[in-house]
Formats: structure tokens, C-alpha cells, sequence
């Protein structure tokens, strides 16, 4: 028999963003979730780079700090 895990767990999210930032002429504007071990998460939007690469760059320069404990990274571009 299956059992479910009830352990109740505090979800905590913390949100980066800069809502007057404008983009640079010819920068592509992408965002990320980072999930950690202890479920909480970090959104961070309107990286501003070149690339896919440069913009995970710029995410692991943010997450450094604990980044033993992640657990998840994605990285998405918006399109308008």
C-alpha cells in the first residue's frame, strides 16, 4: 500500500524584479524560477542578456550563495 507524505511544509517565495527597468537595445529580456530543497523559490525576471548562456550567468551569480541546496533552475525568454 501506497502512503501519501502529510508533513506540512512552509512554502516561501521570493520575487527580483526592477518594474521600471527598460530594455536595452538589443538585449533579449528573460526570467527563472530557482526551486531549493526546502521548497521555497526565487523568481527572477527581467534579466536582460544576450543569450540563454549569459542570462544563466547572471542567475547563478544571484543563487550562488546556496546554491548546494538547489534543487531546480529554469530559465524561460519572454516574448512580446
Amino acid at each position: 500500500m501506497t502512503e501519501t507524505d502529510n508533513t506540512r511544509r512552509e512554502h516561501r517565495s521570493i520575487y527580483l524584479n526592477d518594474i521600471n527597468a527598460v530594455l536595452p537595445e538589443g538585449k533579449r529580456n528573460y526570467f527563472s524560477f530557482v526551486t531549493y530543497e526546502d521548497y521555497s523559490d526565487l523568481h527572477i525576471s527581467q534579466i536582460f542578456a544576450d543569450n540563454r548562456y549569459d542570462a544563466w550567468k547572471q542567475v547563478l551569480a544571484i543563487a550562488t550563495e546556496i546554491l548546494d541546496e538547489v534543487y531546480t533552475i529554469s530559465i524561460q525568454e519572454c516574448v512580446d
